[in-house]
């Protein structure tokens, strides 16, 4: 079996709903390799150890630290976009990136800085998007997109200016 066949059948047993298995990902990509190893191993060996419990700290890393909690951290506001556009207006990954950009550009010029949308994941490109584009402004943005597909246009996320 390949090593990413078993690291995903070892996610699926893990019980982590999907805003866990999102952050711990998250988390994961700003640790080095060697530093996940370690910890791996430091829990093989106590589980190895007959009657032996272990604790959060056993598997910590100084890296490795739960983001605060932030109700307008950028995941949250892509997730909430990543479902507007894909879930409820069901467009593409691909689709919904070139819409909401197209609709950025119109509203702040055609130099805006976006992040180029490289089909690897929409919701990082999102979160990538939320750094140089507001998080209200992207959600009104794709709030509109959404309604115009989905009902009459209304938008659910108004803007002050729009209001």
């Amino acid at each position: 079996m390949q090593a990413l066949t078993k690291l995903t059948l070892a996610l699926a047993a893990s019980q982590l709903d999907k805003k866990e298995l999102l952050e711990a990902l998250k988390l994961l990509r700003n640790v080095p390799a060697g530093e996940i190893v370690a910890a791996v191993n430091r829990l093989r060996k106590i589980a190895a150890d007959e009657g032996e419990e272990f604790s959060e700290e056993d598997v910590s890393s100084p890296r490795i630290q739960p983001m605060p909690p932030s109700s307008s951290s950028g995941t949250e506001a892509a997730a909430s976009i990543d479902q507007m556009l894909r879930g409820d207006a069901g467009l593409s990954a691909a689709h919904a990136a070139d819409l909401l950009a197209r609709e950025v550009r119109r509203r702040r010029g055609p130099n805006s800085p976006i992040p180029p949308y490289t089909r690897n994941s929409f919701v990082d490109w999102l979160d990538r998007l939320l750094r140089v584009v507001p998080s209200s402004e992207v959600m009104h943005l794709a709030a509109r997109l959404r309604n115009e597909i989905v009902h009459d246009g209304k938008a659910a996320w108004q803007l002050k200016d729009d209001q």
